[in-house]
C-alpha cells in the first residue's frame, strides 16, 4: 500500500489513539514523504484503480506479495542449478510485487473495503518478507565467503523497515522517504542490483557486498538519527510541560 496520502495526524499524535486498538483514528494509511515519482504514480492510480476487476480485491492483492515471494526464489534457486539467465525471474518479482503493492490499498479505499488495520499490518509484514526473501534467492549463487555478509546486508536492510514502523507508532508519523528516496526508488535500487548480478555474476555481487552493507548501515543512520533527536527533545518538553503544570498546581493550594 504505498500509495501517499495526506497526513491527518499531529506531531503529538504519538500520545493519542495510534496504539490503540479501538481507538477512532489509525494513521497507518497516511504516509507522509515525498520521492521522484510519487506525483506519477497518485495520476497512475487514479486513472486505473476502477478499472481492476471486482473480482480482484485488495486482500488478494496483499496476498500476491507471497507468490512474488516464491518466484525470486525458485529464480535463485534455477539461476544456480538451470541456467544464471533465469535471475530475470527476480526482476518480474520486483515489478509485480511493486504494482500490486501500488495498488492494493488503493482498491480497498476505493470500494470502502475496511481493512485498514489489517492491511497496515499484512502489507509491511509481507514487505519485510519479500525483501529477505530477494536476498535469500541469491545464496545459491554466492560462494560461502560471502554468505556471512549476504546475512549481514539482510539484518541491516530489515532494520531500516523496523525504524519506519517504530518510528510510526513512536511519532505518530508513517514516513516513508528520507532526502526525496522512497519505495519506489529503493525497488529501482533493487532492480540495477539483480541487472549487475545477472550479467556479472555471483562472485561480483560477492565482491561488492561489504560495500552494500556499509551503504545499508549509513542509510539506517541516517533515518533513525534525527528521529531520535526529536523523540528526545519531545520528551523532555512533555517532562518540563508536566514540572510547570505540577508548580501551579502547588501555588494554589
Amino acid at each position: 500500500m504505498t500509495q501517499t496520502t495526506p497526513a491527518r495526524r499531529g506531531a503529538g499524535a504519538a500520545a493519542g489513539t495510534t496504539g490503540e486498538p479501538n481507538g477512532s483514528e489509525f494513521g497507518g494509511d497516511q504516509k507522509v514523504g515525498r520521492w521522484a515519482t510519487a506525483k506519477l504514480e497518485r495520476a497512475l492510480v487514479a486513472r486505473a484503480v476502477g478499472r481492476i476487476p471486482r473480482g480482484l480485491e485488495t486482500y488478494h492483492l496483499t496476498l500476491c506479495t507471497l507468490g512474488w515471494c516464491a518466484l525470486a526464489l525458485a529464480s535463485g534457486y534455477a539461476a544456480a542449478a538451470l541456467d544464471p539467465r533465469c535471475l530475470w525471474g527476480i526482476h518480474l518479482a520486483l515489478v509485480g510485487q511493486y504494482l500490486t503493492d501500488l495498488f492494493d490499498g488503493a482498491v480497498g479505499r476505493h470500494r470502502d473495503t475496511g481493512l485498514v488495520r489489517w492491511g497496515f499490518y499484512m502489507d509491511h509484514l509481507l514487505d519485510f518478507v519479500f525483501l529477505q526473501a530477494l536476498w535469500m534467492a541469491y545464496l545459491w549463487i554466492l560462494p560461502g565467503a560471502a554468505l556471512p555478509w549476504l546475512m549481514l546486508l539482510a539484518a541491516l536492510s530489515g532494520a531500516c523497515l523496523a525504524h519506519t514502523f517504530l518510528a510510526f507508532a513512536a511519532t505518530g508519523e508513517f514516513r516513508i522517504s528520507r532526502f526525496g528516496v522512497g519505495p519506489t526508488e529503493l525497488r529501482a535500487a533493487l532492480l540495477g542490483l539483480n541487472t549487475a548480478v545477472a550479467l556479472l555474476g555471483g562472485a561480483w555481487l560477492a565482491q561488492w557486498l561489504p560495500a552494500l552493507c556499509a551503504g545499508a548501515a549509513l542509510g539506517l543512520v541516517s533515518l533513525a538519527l534525527p528521529v531520535q533527536q526529536e523523540l528526545w527533545r519531545r520528551d523532555f518538553a512533555a517532562k518540563r510541560a508536566k514540572c510547570d503544570t505540577e508548580e501551579i498546581h502547588s501555588g494554589r493550594l
